[in-house]
């Protein structure tokens, strides 16, 4: 056998069995590149829309070269050889083909390269939309430039093959070192720049673990996924590389060696290195990246195996039911309610005990301030007759409990959690959540420093610890907090605590501020499952919440969770906060949210005033506009509102002095002449001793003063006041109140009151 018949059997061998074999493998590659990157995780990223136009191109590649190539030698064929159409147009379609494969890789370097940059600008063009404009654009490029081939590409004599002849093949040779080229060296480049920038980025983020209290920008960090599809990238790079810096070195030595005299051998040999650098390399590139996606790539394999498992079961379950007699599809039915009820009644129980837990908390709380009956009877009447519409937001005087609380505790919440010490930060902001129920306090700080029961650690789903507010609590903790994460039972793969879940823990090195770390879940933000991301991000307060219920915690510390590495944007992030934390917040005092970053803290600031919170003063909780009832109607100017102080710790009965009844007298309302007849029924109350009043009353017309009860003042410089009883007329009293004997004005002790009533005539 000649060294000519010796080529032509193993180019033969090579394309009738390697490359058949490496077709079938590149189409069914093809097709799981196209369906992993179709999946939720990869959609928000702009790398997958270049991955997935390659796939495309490659699987065209593969239908419109490799199988001509193959047939050729099943069928002693060559099609290519005896039809000028068919030549021009394979010759255009793989060309083309190819050319927008390279290009796609090319881009996705660049946009790896993007996503690596420090500058803001550049970091833009990390988009999809971007990506998608740019796949279409070289899509036309590549259409329109090659046309070339179909007018100059043809079947040449004597020996039958598809190619070029005089100068243009000496042009074509240098059209496609430079075409060939350019992709090359654009991801040589930009991949050599985006190993760079790991490097860098690596590097910085172990500085700001080492330094965990420098006040530096937030450093930039991506994301696993990133760094994965990075690793892809550069892998089939290192392929293209290999498979294709043959085919313009070919290029060059044909043109170099077009004049000179050959021998058969070297037509031979020349033949046969055409064949491996123009087919066969390049052909084994397009059939080959879904394999080195595979080898490059631990979250590749293991999303191919979850879509591999998932079709298994789906069949599996397909192939049951179909089996299955009519019971017994009933029965299997069954079996999946059952357990979908069984996967929810740990939830329900959990619901329920919650609800109990907060109605006996509540009914605790409210037995120190409970008022007479009598005295409720006028609150609860004159609530209904002041309130029109169906508000949830109660005036200030009926709770007394948190006003009581933001009293006692003033000079405490003072102290944890400042008021304008400090220069640098911004000045806390108050404010009344959860029908005025609970105190919601936005400050920027350092939690890790804040003064609560609990705080909340934005964690990941591994619970071991990472950059931001995580890795700063892990430390603050110390080791002890990392061993008792670890310590969790793993509910899937490397997953502790699924996304949206919450879980509580000792604080350990922390325990001179919180008492307790609740760490929660939040979700990686993605702007094409943002209803989903939300969804997770309210489940994330919502539990927490949940916990702090649970262990009867005072105050609770928040983070703006998911709103740093995880991408959540600032605004949505504080609207989905501050609604779920006013709504289930439960029986906790306090919420406080602790934020670091300026524009994290303006976006909390200008959704509480988004959501109309009621923003009020550490120092004088009760301003003059709280005053204003349930339905936002101004007061009318009769209504007496006489002031109930809370003497349930005083031992002895003070008398209230002359000029505190003097003062309460002359804001009692004028009586006109023209009472009217008629009395609605509502307006009848009782007095203090239980009996009704003889004359009838109407609202902001008239006022008994008959054993009403005035308490004595509440002192804010602990000082007693002395006790007297005056009962002298007033030569200033107003018109008004002719009708009103001073004599029978009696001073009680309500040792129960610690609401303010408002009585309205």
């Amino acid at each position: 056998m000649t060294l000519t018949e010796g080529l032509a059997l193993t180019q033969a061998i090579l394309t009738r069995y390697i490359l058949t074999l490496c077709m079938i493998l590149g189409i069914i590659g093809s097709l799981f590149n196209l369906i992993v990157f179709r999946q939720k995780k990869f959609q928000s990223n702009s790398c997958s829309v270049y991955f997935m136009a390659t796939s495309i191109f490659n699987l065209l590649v593969i239908i419109c070269g490799i199988t001509p190539e193959v047939l050729k030698y099943y069928i002693n064929y060559d099609l290519a050889s005896h039809s000028s159409t068919f030549c021009k147009t394979k010759s255009y379609l793989v060309h083309s083909l190819l050319m927008m494969s390279r290009s796609s890789v090319a881009l996705a370097c660049i946009d790896r390269f993007a996503l690596c940059s420090r500058t803001v600008r550049i970091r833009s063009l990390n988009q999809r939309r971007i990506a998608t404009s740019l796949v279409v654009i070289i899509c036309i490029v590549w259409i329109i430039v090659p046309i070339h081939i179909l007018v100059y590409v043809d079947i040449q004599m004597p020996r039958q093959h598809c190619s070029g002849s005089g100068i243009y093949l000496f042009i074509y040779s240098i059209y496609a070192v430079i075409v060939t080229g350019t992709p090359l060296v654009i991801m040589i480049i930009f991949s050599f720049f985006v190993i760079r920038s790991l490097r860098l980025t690596t590097t910085r983020i172990r500085l700001s673990r080492v330094n965990s209290n420098s006040n530096n920008k937030r450093q930039l960090r991506m994301q696993k996924r990133d760094i994965q599809l990075i690793t892809i990238l550069i892998s089939e790079v290192i392929v293209y590389y290999l498979s294709t810096i043959w085919y313009p070195i070919y290029s060059i030595y044909m043109t170099i060696t077009a004049d000179i005299a050959k021998t058969t051998n070297r037509f031979a040999i020349e033949g046969f290195i055409r064949y491996l650098s123009l087919s066969f390399f390049i052909f084994l590139n397009s059939c080959s990246l879904f394999y080195v996606n595979l080898l490059a790539s631990k979250a590749f394999r293991a999303e191919c195996k979850r879509l591999v498992v998932r079709w298994w079961k789906f069949d599996q379950n397909i192939i049951t039911t179909t089996g299955m007699s009519e019971n017994t599809g009933q029965q299997f039915i069954r079996m999946q309610k059952f357990q979908t009820a069984q996967r929810l009644h740990f939830i329900i129980d959990l619901q329920k005990k919650i609800i109990l837990f907060g109605m006996a908390s509540k009914e605790t709380r409210t037995k120190s301030s409970e008022l007479s009956q009598p005295q409720s009877h006028r609150l609860d009447r004159q609530t209904s007759q002041g309130s029109n519409t169906n508000q949830l937001n109660l005036p200030w005087e009926d709770n007394f409990d948190l006003i009581k609380y933001l009293q006692q505790n003033q000079e405490t919440l003072k102290q944890n959690y400042g008021y304008g010490q400090s220069k640098k930060l911004r000045c806390p902001q108050y404010y009344f959540i959860n029908e005025n129920k609970s105190i919601l306090i936005i400050l920027q700080g350092d939690i890790t420093r804040t003064k609560v029961d609990a705080i909340v650690n934005a964690a990941n789903e591994h619970m071991t610890g990472g950059g931001g507010v995580d890795g700063v609590i892990h430390r603050a903790a110390g080791s002890e907090l990392y061993e008792a994460c670890v310590a969790h039972k793993k509910v899937r793969d490397s997953v502790r605590l699924p996304t949206g879940h919450s879980r509580i823990l000792l604080s350990y090195n922390m325990s001179s501020t919180t008492s307790y770390i609740i760490n929660t879940a939040g979700p990686i933000y993605d702007r094409y499952r943002a209803q989903e991301c939300a969804s997770e991000l309210t489940s994330c307060y919502k539990t927490a919440l949940a916990l702090a219920n649970l262990y009867d915690l005072q105050s609770i510390g928040f983070t703006a969770i998911s709103c740093g590495i995880f991408g959540y944007p600032s605004k949505n992030g504080a609207d989905v906060a501050l609604r779920t934390v006013d709504k289930e917040a439960g029986v906790v005092p306090v919420i406080v949210f602790v934020l670091w970053d300026d524009h994290i803290y303006d976006a909390w600031v200008d959704k509480a005033k988004e959501l109309k919170f009621t923003l009020f003063d550490i120092i004088n909780p009760m301003p003059e506009s709280s005053s204003l009832p349930s339905n936002d109607q101004p007061k009318s100017p009769t209504t007496f509102n006489p002031k109930v102080i809370d003497a349930s710790t005083e031992d002895e009965v003070a008398i209230a002095s002359k000029d505190d009844i003097e003062a309460d007298l002359k804001r009692l309302p004028s009586v006109p002449n023209d009472l009217p007849d008629t009395q609605p029924a509502d307006s009848m109350e009782l007095d203090d001793n239980g009996t009704k009043d003889n004359s009838l009353l109407h609202t902001q017309q008239s006022l008994n003063m008959k054993n009403a009860s005035l308490e004595e003042k509440e002192t804010t410089n602990d000082k007693p006041h002395d006790e007297q009883t005056k009962s002298n007329d007033d030569t200033n009293q107003p018109t008004g109140c002719k009708g009103v004997d001073k004599s029978n004005v009696e001073i009680e002790n309500n040792e129960n009151d610690s609401k303010k009533p408002e009585l309205q005539n």
